[in-house]
Protein backbone atom coordinates (compact mmCIF):
# COMPACT_ATOMS: atom_id res chain seq x y z
CA UNK A 1 0.00 0.00 0.00
CA UNK A 2 2.74 2.50 0.96
CA UNK A 3 4.67 1.70 -2.17
CA UNK A 4 1.70 2.76 -4.28
CA UNK A 5 1.37 6.01 -2.32
CA UNK A 6 5.10 6.70 -2.68
CA UNK A 7 5.00 6.11 -6.44
CA UNK A 8 1.92 8.31 -6.85
CA UNK A 9 3.69 11.07 -4.91
CA UNK A 10 6.81 10.60 -7.02
CA UNK A 11 4.85 10.80 -10.29
CA UNK A 12 3.01 13.87 -9.05
CA UNK A 13 6.30 15.50 -8.07
CA UNK A 14 7.87 14.72 -11.44
CA UNK A 15 4.87 16.08 -13.29
CA UNK A 16 4.93 19.29 -11.22
CA UNK A 17 8.64 19.67 -11.90
CA UNK A 18 8.19 19.15 -15.64
CA UNK A 19 5.31 21.62 -15.58
CA UNK A 20 7.50 24.18 -13.85
CA UNK A 21 10.21 23.71 -16.47
CA UNK A 22 7.71 24.24 -19.29
CA UNK A 23 6.40 27.31 -17.46
CA UNK A 24 9.94 28.65 -17.24
CA UNK A 25 10.44 28.21 -20.96
CA UNK A 26 7.02 29.58 -21.95
CA UNK A 27 7.27 32.74 -19.86
CA UNK A 28 10.95 33.52 -20.38
CA UNK A 29 10.19 36.66 -22.40
CA UNK A 30 7.50 38.02 -20.08
CA UNK A 31 7.95 40.46 -17.22
CA UNK A 32 7.75 37.87 -14.46
CA UNK A 33 10.47 37.60 -11.86
CA UNK A 34 12.84 35.01 -13.29
CA UNK A 35 14.48 34.26 -9.93
CA UNK A 36 11.10 33.38 -8.43
CA UNK A 37 10.46 30.91 -11.24
CA UNK A 38 13.91 29.38 -10.78
CA UNK A 39 13.22 29.00 -7.06
CA UNK A 40 9.95 27.24 -7.89
CA UNK A 41 11.76 24.77 -10.13
CA UNK A 42 14.48 24.24 -7.52
CA UNK A 43 11.93 23.55 -4.77
CA UNK A 44 10.16 21.06 -7.00
CA UNK A 45 13.51 19.42 -7.73
CA UNK A 46 14.12 19.08 -3.99
CA UNK A 47 10.72 17.44 -3.62
CA UNK A 48 11.43 14.96 -6.43
CA UNK A 49 14.91 14.11 -5.16
CA UNK A 50 13.68 13.67 -1.60
CA UNK A 51 10.89 11.34 -2.70
CA UNK A 52 13.15 9.36 -5.01
CA UNK A 53 15.75 9.12 -2.26
CA UNK A 54 13.30 7.76 0.28
CA UNK A 55 12.02 5.16 -2.17
CA UNK A 56 15.53 4.18 -3.22
CA UNK A 57 16.76 3.85 0.36
CA UNK A 58 13.84 1.57 1.24
CA UNK A 59 13.71 -0.57 -1.88
CA UNK A 60 17.26 -0.76 -3.27
CA UNK A 61 19.79 -2.37 -0.90
CA UNK A 62 22.77 -0.56 -2.43
CA UNK A 63 21.28 2.84 -1.57
CA UNK A 64 21.04 2.00 2.11
CA UNK A 65 24.84 2.21 2.18
CA UNK A 66 26.03 5.56 3.55
CA UNK A 67 28.42 6.09 0.60
CA UNK A 68 25.64 5.90 -1.99
CA UNK A 69 23.31 8.00 0.12
CA UNK A 70 25.95 10.72 0.42
CA UNK A 71 27.01 10.81 -3.23
CA UNK A 72 23.73 10.17 -5.02
CA UNK A 73 21.23 11.93 -2.79
CA UNK A 74 22.80 14.45 -0.45
CA UNK A 75 25.21 16.23 -2.77
CA UNK A 76 22.58 17.26 -5.38
CA UNK A 77 20.19 18.21 -2.59
CA UNK A 78 22.87 20.30 -0.89
CA UNK A 79 23.68 22.11 -4.15
CA UNK A 80 20.05 23.00 -4.81
CA UNK A 81 19.50 24.01 -1.18
CA UNK A 82 22.58 26.26 -1.34
CA UNK A 83 21.22 27.86 -4.52
CA UNK A 84 17.86 28.47 -2.84
CA UNK A 85 19.47 30.06 0.21
CA UNK A 86 21.70 32.25 -1.96
CA UNK A 87 18.79 33.46 -4.07
CA UNK A 88 16.58 34.08 -1.05
CA UNK A 89 19.26 36.14 0.66
CA UNK A 90 19.97 38.03 -2.56
CA UNK A 91 16.29 38.94 -2.85
CA UNK A 92 16.20 39.94 0.82
CA UNK A 93 19.14 42.32 0.40
CA UNK A 94 17.41 44.29 -2.38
Amino acid sequence: MWLIVEWIFLLLSVSLFVGAIFRLRATADEDEDFSARKRTAALLFLMVMGTAGSIARDKVPEFSNAYWTLNVLLLPLACVAAYLLKSLFADYKR
